[in-house]
């Protein structure tokens, strides 16, 4: 049987077959998530930290102090922590959807407040990863996903605990 072939319906243990759509799935994550984390999330979670335990200069602090916000350390703290927790989650497919949705705040967050994380960061760049999530949220995971992994442990665990109609 043809790995892209249509699934056998028949065998109850049969959960998904892989699809060309999964392929692009798992670029679109990939290309989504590695490139926040390598360019962006990265390095200010390394000054991030240093800000939080050596209470050096942290710009991203200091742009929230600019903007009014009521606590800006908790707050510009959080949006890096989200950024980069969510994009990891997204890169190995682990709760895509609402790893799509927290990113997607966030850069929401970046693109109106307007929170300069890096130059190369423009309102663009932001509106194509804005794309990207909102494909994600529609699409989920896809095939080579930590979700489908456990998701179909779990079917398989149910499948056998499940008594069989006709022993």
């Amino acid at each position: 049987m043809s790995v892209l072939s249509q699934p056998d319906t028949a065998s109850p243990s049969a959960f998904k077959q892989l699809s060309p759509s999964d392929l692009w799935i798992f670029l679109i994550r990939f290309f989504t998530g590695y490139p926040m984390i390598h360019y962006q999330a990265w390095k200010h979670a390394r000054t991030g930290w240093d800000y939080m335990w050596q209470k050096t200069n942290w710009t991203v602090h200091d742009q929230m102090v600019n903007l009014g916000a009521s606590s800006p350390g908790p707050m510009a703290v959080l949006l890096i922590f989200f950024l980069l927790t969510s994009s990891f989650g997204i890169v190995i497919g682990f709760l895509t959807r609402i790893n799509s949705i927290l990113l997607l705040v966030c850069l929401g967050v970046v693109l109106i407040a307007p929170v300069e994380l890096s130059t190369t960061l423009t309102s663009q760049t932001l509106l194509l990863y804005l794309g990207l999530c909102l494909t994600l949220i529609v699409a989920g995971g896809g095939f080579f996903s930590l979700d489908t992994l456990l998701t179909s442990r779990r079917r398989k665990r149910k499948d056998r605990a499940a008594p069989s109609r006709f022993a």
